[in-house]
């Protein structure tokens, strides 16, 4: 599904063997945790507001891509967000839970992260006892990036 889909604010996707590690696979971590700890680290001051629009940018750029292409990422988050090496866009990563946008096909609700998923996600009041999918489409990523512009503009967990 994300092998023929390529953006600069992407994640390459690389398929690993279960004898080892892909290549660049620690690199990957190593990144993730660069861009929490810039957060952390200026929890008081905040992100400069145009540091924090190119990264709003950036991450749309990701989601129109993934979109444009009937993706929807399901967790989208900060810890999900990588840094680039010059410190100056982030890419969007972890597609584990990602699936093709369909409108018959029912999906697994409560997927995601509860501080960042939509509330559709995580409301039972449409499913019948004992059902565990539900329906819905590429909106519930708008609110999962709603909830990071938040983040990223009050530098502060959500909820």
């Amino acid at each position: 599904m994300l092998s023929k889909v390529q953006h600069k604010n992407l994640v390459k996707v690389v398929y690993r063997s279960l004898q080892g590690p892909c290549d660049g696979h620690s690199n990957r971590a190593s990144y993730r945790w660069k861009f929490k700890k810039i957060l952390v680290n200026m929890r008081s001051n905040g992100l400069d507001t145009h540091v924090a629009i190119g990264f709003a940018l950036d991450i749309a750029h990701a989601m129109e891509c993934l979109h444009s292409h009937g993706i929807i990422h399901r967790d989208l988050k900060r810890e999900n967000l990588l840094l680039t090496a010059d410190h100056k866009s982030l890419k969007l990563a972890d597609f584990g839970l990602a699936r093709e946008e369909s409108l018959t096909k029912m999906m697994t609700a409560e997927t995601g992260t509860y501080r960042w998923m939509a509330p559709e996600l995580y409301s039972t009041v449409t499913l019948r006892q004992g059902e565990k999918k539900k329906h819905y489409n590429h909106k519930v990523d708008m609110y999962n990036f709603a909830i990071v512009l938040w983040e990223l503009i009050h530098n502060k967990l959500p909820f």
